[in-house]
């Protein structure tokens, strides 16, 4: 589940009051994320952020009965951003103009305390996974794991830096070849520089751990989801692009991009 709702949504427009809007229904302020690796101008996502002094006056409803809804056909919903329940890279709009860049932002404390013991005794909290990716703090883990919600690992990230040891990764996080913002695992083969450590790591890896299989195109999908399972968590997660093993043109959705996203579908030909 987002975190946040589109400006044009019903939600927003029928609830202006708990956003951070002006008189007249404008933006004061956008969410997103600061500069990393990944995007040197940080992720303007454009969704207009919470007053959660009023979200909390208001019993946190809003977030609850979308809660309480998706929980009517789902069995797991993952909250995603979920260190924007936390805290949240608010990126100020002057004068109503929406900035090109979210560099310009600052962290802003939420109301974590409030929500997650309120969001505790309405619901089990065996029904939430907390999507845990990007910028942690001791706070954002914290409130992790006093929830008792099983955070997730992106196993394409695991071999940036070493040779993973994903027999010892815990039991309660949710392990995913990738997300919808990863490339296909394919793609992500495809892509890596010859002299990059995910490569050497990865190659390293199935030379002494998977009895020397050589990683190509062809095969890099499976060693992954065989990797994956070889972990020590209790719950793996494949998309269907590296079930069927679909290059970078089934990537579901580049992050700081606003065109072309969201649009591969599971047809009968596929």
């Amino acid at each position: 589940m987002p975190l946040y709702l589109s400006y044009e949504s019903a939600e927003v427009w029928a609830n202006q009051h708990l956003f951070d809007l002006n008189d007249d229904g404008e933006r004061l302020s956008v969410a997103g994320v600061p500069p990393d690796a990944y995007a040197e101008d940080g992720q303007l996502w454009g969704n207009p952020t919470y007053r959660w002094d009023r979200m909390k006056e208001a019993g946190f409803s809003l977030f609850f009965d979308r809660i309480e809804q998706a929980l009517k056909h789902l069995d797991l919903l993952r909250l995603d951003h979920f260190i924007g329940y936390v805290n949240y890279w608010k990126v100020p709009c002057p004068n109503g103009v929406i900035p090109q860049t979210a560099i310009d932002g600052e962290w802003i404390q939420a109301l974590p305390g409030d929500f997650f013991s309120a969001l505790k005794q309405r619901f089990a909290s065996e029904h939430f996974v907390a999507e845990d990716l990007g910028i942690l703090n001791e706070q954002v883990c914290r409130f992790r794991d006093d929830m008792a919600l099983p955070g997730m690992i992106i196993l394409q990230f695991c071999f940036e830096e070493s040779v993973p040891h994903v027999q010892d990764y815990p039991s309660d996080r949710l392990i995913y070849t990738g997300t919808h913002d990863n490339n296909t695992t394919r793609g992500w083969w495809d892509a890596l520089p010859l002299d990059s450590p995910s490569r050497s790591n990865l190659l390293e890896y199935c030379q002494t751990r998977m009895e020397g299989i050589f990683p190509n195109s062809e095969n890099i999908a499976t060693i992954m989801m065989d990797i994956a399972t070889q972990s020590g968590c209790e719950r793996v997660i494949f998309p269907m692009q590296d079930i069927l093993n679909l290059d970078a043109k089934s990537r579901m959705n580049i992050p700081g991009t606003a065109l072309g996203n969201w649009q591969w579908r599971l047809t009968g030909q596929k």
